[in-house]
């Protein structure tokens, strides 16, 4: 089988296992760790009792006017959300940027990225916007380790990864620009890298290889959910201590998807979205310090690829895949927890 045909599966989201393909062995760590792939709703038995955040439910936002994408980097600098890239209808890559600002409710053009990419990764570091990595042209296009930040009026170009990856995830922890997850060709990356402005070095492996994973921060670890590795997709769930840079499987989230959004409010990890047999709008947040899951309102509009970025006590889910495979949209909602 061509590594061009591997490449378009992996991209795409197979929802389903490929019968009789052997796993493919990642060459940057050692053998996964992960549960048994399931799309399956999860039963309510699997979230214990005690307090929850059902009350909170989606609200529709101003679609994004650039036009539909998924496969997008998403985060908040200035106080905007900053959506960037994506995957469009013809399999094409977007260099398109546009920021929602939740104050007045309406969208704004910035300035393009230098070059066009879906699955890219973004946070913001040290009053800059990075985006990072992706991939490059079409869907099955190659993978790209270069990194680009904006200071609010130019994107200039910043030390690359020390790797080509796409479809992981950034975050900052006190100071450091973290990135985890993603796939480089047919395997999935495992190490971690950290950058502290200057240099990229790499961190622990990630006990589970998966791309199209979601993560997020409370400010001390890591916490990165779901994804998927050769067509099946996954309900991991795995926290990184980038001070022990040591790693913990924790419990497994209560539906197994991949390209979900992932963020952190309210005191809580945010898991919202994403696809394996089916769209999932399912929405379950991670209380660290109960170690147990609840169930939220499930999303409005069920997407995969799509941006998940926390302002406060509210999150908004930009844009996304809204069938299984290619199919963009512009949607915006928010959910604001209590």
């Amino acid at each position: 089988m061509s590594r061009s045909f591997l490449r378009l599966l992996a991209a795409l989201g197979a929802a389903v296992a490929l019968s009789g393909m052997v796993a493919c062995p990642s060459k940057n760590a050692a053998a996964p760790r992960a549960t048994p792939p399931s799309t399956a709703p999860a039963p309510s038995s699997q979230f214990p009792s005690g307090p929850t955040l059902a009350a909170a439910a989606w609200r529709r936002c101003a679609p994004a006017p650039g036009g539909p994408r998924q496969e997008v980097a998403a985060a908040a600098f200035e106080g905007k959300v900053y959506v960037a890239g994506g995957l469009l209808a013809d399999q094409s890559a977007t260099a398109r940027v546009e920021a929602y600002d939740p104050a007045t409710g309406r969208w704004s053009s910035a300035p393009s990225l230098p070059i066009g990419l879906h699955h890219p990764m973004a946070a913001a570091f040290r009053g800059k916007l990075y985006v990072l990595g992706g991939i490059t042209q079409r869907l099955g296009g190659a993978d790209s380790k270069r990194v680009f930040a904006f200071d609010g009026s130019r994107w200039t170009e910043a030390p690359s990864l020390k790797r080509p990856r796409g479809a992981g995830a950034a975050v900052v922890v006190r100071d450091r620009l973290i990135v985890v997850g993603g796939i480089e060709g047919t395997n999935e990356v495992g190490p971690v890298e950290i950058f502290d402005g200057a240099t990229w070095r790499d961190g622990a492996a990630i006990p589970s290889p998966l791309d199209h994973v979601g993560a997020a921060t409370d400010g001390t670890d890591v916490y990165v959910a779901g994804g998927r590795r050769n067509g099946n997709h996954y309900a991991t769930f795995q926290r990184y201590d980038p001070a022990a840079d040591a790693w913990r499987v924790m419990r497994s989230m209560p539906t197994a998807r991949s390209g979900l959004g992932v963020a952190f409010a309210s005191g809580r990890v945010v898991a919202a979205g994403g696809e394996g047999s089916r769209l999932f709008p399912e929405t379950e947040a991670f209380d660290p310090a109960r170690g147990a899951w609840s169930r939220l309102r499930n999303m409005g509009v069920p997407r995969h690829g799509l941006g998940l970025v926390a302002i406060g006590k509210t999150v908004y889910a930009m844009l996304g895949g809204s069938r299984v495979g290619v199919g963009p949209s512009s949607a915006c909602e928010s959910l604001t927890l209590r």
